[in-house]
């Protein structure tokens, strides 16, 4: 009797046996992504940072410059701006040119314009001499373009002021240009501000002057002119009357803040690289 009711008890104890218990690694496994930080936009980024940093946690690039969020913030640069530095180049082209994005005289092609970053810097001229910061000036290019000094904040300028008929003008342009090429890297800006054409009358009043003057000497930098004050280019003038200009060419060396270091009359290639050097 005994025997009998231990074997029947044998297929009820296998039974049992095959049933698999509902705790253990299948239930860990189940629920082990509960717990990790969600990326909806797949950008390396959780949403809780994205949302802390004002992103879009649905979309990767949230500012449309090329750049995922995740890739700006590696690159210092404003996942919210897609050009930082507003140069009018996104992040992405200045990345894939090797220019600096966060630097708004660092562009791929063409001349800094960085007025609003002078303007958010707090700027502001408070004269023409020598240890001064220089007014803003406007003037126009060789290709017939609108330009102004503050263009250039955070550059360090020479500005020349020199004449089509004078000979040591002449003489001196190549070198600009052999100087303009050795630092432009480093943040440095040319700019000849023609005060008078080939004419000898005082006026640029050939139109087609500038673009000619830059072509004979190949220069690669801005040739300006300027009448705004008077029929003469501001700075001239300003700096005439403080007796700076003892004749054409001039140089004037202006550091990154817009002030004035050193201005002299005459060709003085080592004076000016002492300068921008001492300046960069």
């Amino acid at each position: 009797m005994r025997h009998s009711l231990f074997l029947g008890l044998v297929p009820l104890i296998a039974l049992l046996g095959c049933l698999e218990p509902k705790t253990g690694p299948a239930t860990q496994d189940d629920t082990s992504g509960s717990d990790e930080p969600l990326d909806s936009d797949g950008d390396g980024l959780t949403d809780e940072e994205e949302a802390e940093l004002g992103l879009d946690p649905d979309k990767a690039d949230t500012d449309d410059d090329g750049l995922s969020d995740s890739e700006e913030l590696d690159a210092g640069t404003d996942p919210l701006n897609g050009d930082t530095d507003g140069d009018q180049f996104s992040d992405s082209e200045e990345l894939d040119a090797g220019t600096d994005p966060l630097v708004c005289w660092s562009l791929p092609e063409g001349w800094a314009e960085c007025s609003a970053q002078a303007e958010q810097d707090g700027r502001q001229a408070t004269g023409w001499g020598v240890g001064e910061i220089i007014g803003d000036w406007p003037g126009v290019d060789q290709f017939g373009n609108d330009i102004n000094f503050w263009a250039f904040h955070g550059m360090v300028v020479v500005v020349d002021l020199s004449a089509g008929w004078c000979g040591p003008c002449n003489q001196a342009a190549p070198s600009s240009e052999a100087i303009y090429q050795e630092y432009k890297d480093q943040g440095f800006m040319m700019v000849h501000l023609m005060i008078d054409d080939w004419s000898y009358d005082g006026t640029v009043s050939d139109s087609g002057f500038t673009a000619d003057w830059a072509n004979t000497h190949g220069l690669n930098f801005p040739v300006v002119t300027d009448d705004s004050m008077n029929g003469y280019a501001e700075p001239y003038y300003e700096w005439y009357f403080l007796d700076y200009v003892g004749g054409v060419p001039t140089f004037a060396v202006i550091d990154r803040n817009g002030k004035l270091l050193d201005i002299w009359s005459g060709h003085d290639e080592n004076r000016m690289r002492t300068q921008i050097e001492n300046a960069l």
